[in-house]
């Protein structure tokens, strides 16, 4: 357990130290993706070897590293992703008077403040941010504490994302305990590289994610409803795709006591959110929305066989067929969310409902990301932090697509860009055989006589 978690934490030192991948993937990849795939197999060693140490010792030593891998990558050299740039172009707008939701960064009332490096070094900096505003406040006290520098600002920011993931692991370790389920199983999120080196080291919002839902399902199990609304609000307001557990949590608050947590989400929701919800922003972030929705694709599975499908059919590559496609699996997702809402309607108050909800919520993400045109490593931290609960066939599956997500990477060492197809067979081919493995074992407990 020890020599797995010391090699967690040196796999994390040496991720950080490689050079700059922006520019030079072809020499960065052949390093990077060694180490990727040893930190797997340490955090695979780490997990097998913690079920059989003592409880204490081993939780605190699944947080310690936890935490040692997180600082390592604070100071990461490069990264594989541009994202960062434009969120702390959103936090210099905010600490200099400007609304992230009203102007484009090639705005010319800009002028007094635009940086060509910057707006080059960011995607689509034509369309308006879509990052909500606890996201953006993060975003600002990073420019803010960085002075203006947009080094130290990465860097500045890094150590929240760090500082707020390392307590999303020590959330997840109570309430697997709170739940009464083994809570060494932390240690699949706790030491994933993909919640490390993805969600810190890249610098993803999405690592300000895990802590609000997981303490929402907490305070939510504590009877605590107020305090679990205002953690959903929260949670809304990172990333926006929470909304869609409104309705698992709201049954399993039960009749007396969800309109306690739905007031203290709208409050809540409505003062951290007024930017963003004011007709002349939402609007623009609505348009940039269908740009992520409509034009980008990459290292889908299911998207890509109905897209190839029907481009067979007609071929319109980038025209009808996408669109068609993209309003099949919007179609198809909201149908299973709606399905999902249906079983949490009888979600009982004691662990066996919390056990329940969270396979529920863990169905809504998970079928976000299956259902998505766009699955990049970090898309999968909304399901991430919920499959320790789901048992180690739901474990497995999820471990499999994070791994092989990593090497999606390699998309961008062709031309012209893609996922290649061998990678994406193995990556979704695998998941699926595993999730209906897991699915199996899940109904076969479901039927089996007690």
């Amino acid at each position: 357990m020890v020599l797995a978690g010391v090699g967690v934490v040196v796999l994390a030192n040496r991720i950080a130290a490689l050079p700059d991948a922006i520019g030079d993937l072809p020499s960065y990849l052949p390093s990077y993706l060694p180490m990727w795939a040893a930190w797997f197999g340490c955090m695979a060693v780490g997990a097998w070897a913690m079920r059989r140490v003592a409880v204490p010792n081993a939780l605190l030593w699944l947080l310690a590293v936890a935490v040692a891998s997180r600082v390592c990558v604070v100071v990461m050299s490069g990264t594989l992703s541009n994202d960062w740039v434009r969120y702390l172009w959103d936090g210099r707008l905010l600490v200099n008077g400007f609304d992230p939701y009203a102007v484009v960064p090639t705005d010319p009332s800009l002028a007094s403040i635009h940086d060509e490096a910057m707006v080059a070094g960011m995607n689509s900096p034509e369309y308006f941010t879509v990052y909500p505003p606890v996201s953006q406040a993060v975003f600002a006290l990073s420019w803010w504490v960085g002075g203006g520098d947009l080094g130290r600002a990465f860097v500045a920011m890094r150590a929240m994302f760090a500082a707020v993931d390392a307590a999303a692991c020590v959330l997840i370790v109570v309430w697997l305990r709170s739940l009464r389920i083994d809570p060494r199983y932390a240690v699949w999120y706790a030491w994933s590289p993909l919640a490390v080196v993805e969600l810190v080291g890249a610098g993803h919002s999405e690592a300000l994610l895990a802590a609000p839902m997981i303490g929402c399902l907490l305070a939510l199990r504590a009877r605590r409803d107020v305090v679990a609304g205002g953690l959903l609000a929260v949670a809304v307001w990172v990333k926006l795709f929470p909304i869609l557990a409104v309705g698992p949590l709201a049954c399993r608050a039960g009749r007396s006591r969800w309109w306690r947590a739905a007031v203290a989400c709208f409050v809540v929701g409505v003062v951290i959110g007024w930017p963003m919800l004011r007709p002349d922003a939402a609007r623009n972030v609505l348009d940039s929305l269908g740009l992520y929705a409509g034009v980008f694709s990459f290292n889908h599975g299911p998207f890509v066989l109905l897209w190839s499908g029907l481009d067979a059919i007609g071929p319109d590559r980038y025209g009808s067929a996408y669109r068609d496609t993209t309003r099949i699996m919007l179609g198809a997702f909201l149908l299973w969310v709606g399905w999902q809402w249906w079983r949490s309607r009888s979600l009982s108050g004691d662990e066996q409902g919390d056990r329940k909800l969270a396979g529920v919520l863990a169905a809504i993400f998970g079928g976000y990301v299956v259902a998505n045109a766009n699955v990049h490593p970090w898309s999968l931290a909304w399901v991430l932090p919920l499959v320790p609960a789901l048992g180690l066939r739901w474990i497995a599956a999820w471990t499999w697509f994070s791994f092989w997500a990593g090497f999606s990477y390699l998309a961008y060492d062709r031309d012209p860009v893609g996922v290649p197809a061998w990678l994406l067979s193995v990556e979704w081919g695998g998941f699926m055989l595993l999730a209906a493995w897991a699915g199996w074992g899940s109904r076969a407990r479901r039927v089996a006589p007690r």
